[in-house]
């Protein structure tokens, strides 16, 4: 006990877990009363395909956001489970806390998903502990890990698209101080109107590269074609059509500075008469990097959504352009689980294009559960690889 605190204001540290729990029921009985509910629902949402060219402003009375919270948690209590928290950022659930298996994380996800007026939920801070599964329901395989290697550099994950005189820059950065920098170097080259960012920020965010893909788009210019050029993995992809094959040449020796080898450079520019073909656009979107996820999510954070609006600026401008999203899952579960997950993961990012404003009609969408890893093996490196969502030009 602190010197000086009171007898019995420090609580044993067997009660705390207790005590956590009777927060969260507490939390969830805190509900809006009907009343004040309606009065909360006037919220502005602007969105649609406006949204993913000049951005997207979302604003939710914070007695919406109460109400979410509370009904969340009561959908918790009401499958059974007390070790997760909620947090809601305007229609948006981050979960946190600990399940004894991953069917309980699942669980614990799609019980907060259900819930009338949520957009989506991020799971990746649920952590999994090694408790038994629930009563009659098979244990999911699991898999001893290797070892961690030691921790890779920070690695930069960003795309900037760019066609008929627009640009747009995705993926995560650190602070929106960077993000208005980048943007504001590209409109030197496209324009400060058509120049946009829909990045996310993330703690730990690298940068490294950014001089060069800016300087990669300055050397194509804005006349070029189905442009996209992506910081992903240590590497960097320059795609898109070219008139001349002294701006393709420009182009990949700016390319070049981003990376240490010559060979993480993937080049996909194409000569062609400065009228895209469908090929050209299909590289474009290929082009774009992977979404990727925590342990049991299935919905896109925010630098998977901010991924996602890349896509969407390029379906926006090709109105004949299609889309197949691949959803991928890691070898934590057992097969019909991997697989079950990883359509989810296709169905979720569907949604959300179709939510600003896409035809769904022009989205496919396929589950491969974790028969097509991208990284083999089954460290946790590995798998936080494999759970991911690849786009593929063309349906």
């Amino acid at each position: 006990m602190t010197a000086g605190a009171a007898p019995g204001l420090v609580p044993p540290p067997g009660d705390l877990e207790g005590q956590r729990r009777d927060d969260r029921r507490a939390r969830a009985r805190r509900r809006l009363r009907p009343s004040a509910r309606t009065a909360a629902a006037a919220f502005l949402t602007v969105v649609g395909l406006g949204g993913l060219l000049g951005g997207q402003v979302v604003l939710v009375a914070p007695g919406v956001e109460r109400d979410l919270e509370g009904r969340a948690l009561e959908a918790l209590q009401a499958a059974g489970i007390d070790s997760v928290d909620v947090r809601i950022d305007g229609r948006d659930a981050t979960l946190s806390g600990t399940t004894k298996d991953l069917r309980e994380a699942s669980a614990a996800e799609q019980a907060v998903l259900t819930v009338a007026g949520m957009r989506y939920v991020d799971s990746a801070g649920v952590r999994v502990g090694a408790g038994a599964a629930a009563p009659g329901a098979a244990a999911p395989a699991t898999t001893t890990r290797a070892p961690a290697p030691p921790a890779a550099p920070v690695q930069t994950r960003v795309v900037a698209v760019a066609d008929q005189g627009r640009v747009l820059l995705a993926g995560a950065l650190p602070d929106t101080a960077t993000a208005q920098a980048v943007a504001a170097r590209l409109g030197d080259t496209y324009g400060t109107a058509n120049a946009r960012t829909t990045t996310a920020t993330t703690d730990g965010a690298g940068t490294a590269g950014l001089d060069a893909l800016v300087a990669t788009l300055a050397a194509l210019g804005p006349d070029a074609d189905t442009v996209t050029v992506a910081l992903d993995g240590g590497r960097i992809t320059v795609a898109g059509g070219v008139t001349s094959q002294a701006t393709k040449a420009a182009a990949l020796a700016a390319a070049r500075k981003a990376v240490t080898k010559p060979a993480d450079v993937v080049d996909r520019l194409t000569l062609g008469t400065g009228v895209a073909s469908p090929k050209q656009v299909a590289a474009q979107l290929d082009s774009i990097p992977p979404v990727t996820y925590g342990a049991t999510a299935t919905a896109p954070n925010a630098v998977g959504r901010s991924m996602l609006s890349a896509v969407g600026f390029v379906l926006s401008l090709r109105s004949r352009a299609t889309v197949t999203l691949e959803g991928h899952s890691d070898v934590s579960g057992d097969a019909a689980l991997d697989l079950r997950r990883s359509l989810d993961r296709a169905r979720s990012a569907e949604a959300y294009l179709v939510g600003q404003g896409l035809p769904g009609a022009r989205i496919l969408t396929t589950g491969l559960g974790s028969q097509n890893p991208a990284v083999a093996g089954d460290s946790a490196q590995a798998d936080a690889a494999n759970r991911r969502l690849v786009v593929r030009g063309g349906s």
